[in-house]
């Protein structure tokens, strides 16, 4: 769900995105797909209705409607393909590294091409996808985080002119942040 009850207000959610990394590569294929692929369609319908506004002059439901599908039906297939690729591929060769994710970005990101029936697009997109896929398996291996997941406010150590590291995808630190109120 995209809101979590809290003792005295509804939250959003933190992450909409499910984690791909929390099972090996192989395993709840169906389901990393089924969460990716209602991922894609969240980020499409929001990306469909902001382009709707930049591009349209008739602001007819048809035409946003359109747009919206235009772009949410290619998102949720490419959040399907990529778990689904990667999972195959790690079954087949029976293997949990980061070509199982070249070979599912690669996939993922040629559908991309097909939705703007150009393989020059395609190609791109999916040399694309599967660095960015790869770089992203390879971090996760190594522990590097992209976004923080405690810390909200704690002091640096060199007291710049903004001398907290503020973080808004995170909660606030049980120690220090309440008076920020």
């Amino acid at each position: 769900m995209p809101f979590e009850s809290g003792e005295d207000r509804i939250v959003f959610k933190r992450s909409l995105a499910p984690d791909l990394f929390s099972t090996p590569d192989g395993e709840d294929i169906l389901m990393k797909s089924l969460q990716s692929s209602a991922f894609g369609a969240y980020v499409g319908v929001g990306f469909g209705v902001i382009d709707s506004l930049r591009t349209l002059t008739h602001f007819t439901p048809t035409n946003i409607g359109m747009k919206v599908v235009g772009l949410s039906g290619p998102l949720a297939a490419i959040g399907a393909a990529y778990p689904a690729i990667t999972g195959i591929v790690a079954n087949i060769r029976k293997k949990d590294d980061p070509l199982n994710h070249v070979v599912g970005g690669f996939v993922a990101g040629s559908i991309w091409g097909v939705r703007y029936k150009n393989p020059a697009t395609g190609w791109v997109a999916a040399f694309l996808f599967a660095g960015f896929c790869c770089i992203n398996k390879i971090c996760h291996e190594n522990g590097v985080k992209f976004y923080p997941s405690s810390v909200y406010n704690t002091p640096s150590t060199t007291l710049d002119f903004d001398h907290y590291r503020r973080s808004f995808l995170v909660t606030r630190s049980p120690v220090v942040g309440k008076e920020d109120d």
